[in-house]
């Protein structure tokens, strides 16, 4: 059975390689593995929190790759980086050796030795800047992972200003809101089963009958699944 780092790899691979919608991507992959509400929330953290850094991630790990590395083994360096840059909770070292083992298993030793040096050579060193990019669309795009015609196209249109507002805004976590099915149970009923599969939620503000998902997928809960 895959891990949550295995299956958000794969959902990464089908995403990004495939073509695939992300959310159809992972909730296929959790309709293939059964991972525990934990790992399914650290699934999708990690899959949506690569996919918005995308571009960053990329321009970070680039100076160490030397063209060597297969699709996969980038998106594994990628959501690998991802866990240590952004998230608190993942220890480096942790991180780093499911990582390696990730790729021994999927394409042996010499992948799982270029998954460690890339990833230990990046951190081993500061993160690069993005002063030697003259050009200000270039940097913004990098560093808010969007392509830089779309942000000189928004200059033009719309102005330094509110393509600064849009970047910031299109980068701020989508908060998912859900309806309680009254028919089967009350809000603190749904509330609380969702809680026992490690999904956080509060009250919503549009409808007395609205949940607003903060942490976890709520798609991928039992709960949803019977209504």
């Amino acid at each position: 059975m895959a891990t949550a780092r295995e299956v958000a790899l794969q959902t990464l691979i089908d995403t990004l390689v495939g073509g695939a919608y992300s959310n159809h991507a992972l909730n296929d992959q959790f309709s293939k593995n059964e991972l525990s509400p934990q790992d399914k929330n650290f699934a999708t953290e990690i899959v949506y929190g690569t996919l918005q850094n995308h571009r960053l991630l990329e321009f970070y790990m680039e100076p160490y790759l030397n063209g060597k590395a297969k699709k996969w083994v980038r998106l594994l360096i990628e959501m690998t980086l991802y866990q240590i840059i952004f998230l608190d909770s993942v220890p480096e070292h942790a991180a780093v050796s499911e990582a390696v083992a990730i790729a021994k298993k999927r394409g042996g030793d010499f992948n799982g030795k270029l998954v460690n040096a890339i990833s230990r050579e990046v951190l081993r060193h500061e993160l690069r800047t993005f002063e030697q990019i003259t050009d200000e669309a270039e940097a913004l795009g990098i560093q808010t992972s969007h392509p830089t015609w779309l942000i000189k196209l928004w200059m033009k249109q719309y102005g330094r200003e509110t393509t600064m507002q849009m970047l910031k805004a299109n980068n701020e976590r989508v908060q998912v809101s859900i309806r309680v099915n009254t028919v089967k149970c009350t809000k603190e009923q749904l509330k609380a089963i969702l809680t026992n599969e490690g999904i956080t939620v509060r009250n919503g503000y549009l409808s007395p009958d609205a949940l607003i998902v903060e942490k976890g997928n709520a798609i991928a809960t039992q709960a949803f699944k019977d209504g």
